[in-house]
């Protein structure tokens, strides 16, 4: 399955732009962003003094998102709608992978269990080990869009 059309305008609407490379004081001291919330540009690590455009921080969105949908694929042995499967991504893309293999989230929903799955998508609204209200803001969306009232295809 591949993410939707609407999955890039969802991630950057809580990852935000930034054409310079930033240090969020939640993150660890050696963790800078630049683009829609990129770690990594191009294989290399972000770090400070990097620049982007806009247009190559879209690029660069899509592919973090390819990613984020290719370890939900390698991961799911359950059957999801689309709006499951962009909730997924999102959240993947943001923790990354690792994270999301060893998620509650992920071993909810191939248990079938997917109203336990999707809640289980608040338990990475820290940064931490504070709640941070813009990842629970996120959380909360991918939790609406994952349509916990949905039936699974």
């Amino acid at each position: 399955m591949n993410y939707s059309k609407n999955a890039p305008a969802f991630a950057a609407s809580f990852e935000g732009y930034s054409p310079v490379s930033v240090h969020h004081p939640e993150d660890p001291p050696d963790v800078w962003t630049m683009g829609f919330g990129s770690t990594y540009w191009s294989g290399a690590k972000v770090t400070e003094g990097m620049t982007c455009t806009r247009d190559e921080a879209l690029l660069q969105l899509a592919g973090g998102l390819e990613s984020a949908a290719r370890c939900v694929n390698l991961s799911l042995h359950v059957t999801v709608t689309q709006d499951e499967f962009d909730a997924c991504t999102d959240l993947t893309y943001n923790i990354g992978c690792s994270r999301w293999q060893e998620s509650t989230a992920r071993e909810r929903l191939n248990a079938g269990d997917y109203a336990g799955a999707a809640s289980a998508f608040e338990m990475w609204d820290r940064a931490g080990g504070v709640v941070m209200a813009g990842l629970l803001r996120r959380r909360k969306a991918e939790e609406v869009l994952f349509d916990t009232q949905g039936v699974s295809a």
